[in-house]
C-alpha cells in the first residue's frame, strides 16, 4: 500500500508502537 510519507508514517507509527511496546491496553 502505497500512502503519503506524513499520513503513512503517522498511521504506521500508530499501529506499531502499541505492539512493540503493548503498555496502553
Amino acid at each position: 500500500m502505497v500512502v503519503t510519507e506524513g499520513r503513512g508514517e503517522a498511521q504506521f507509527g500508530i499501529l506499531l508502537i502499541p505492539r512493540i511496546s503493548p503498555h496502553g491496553s
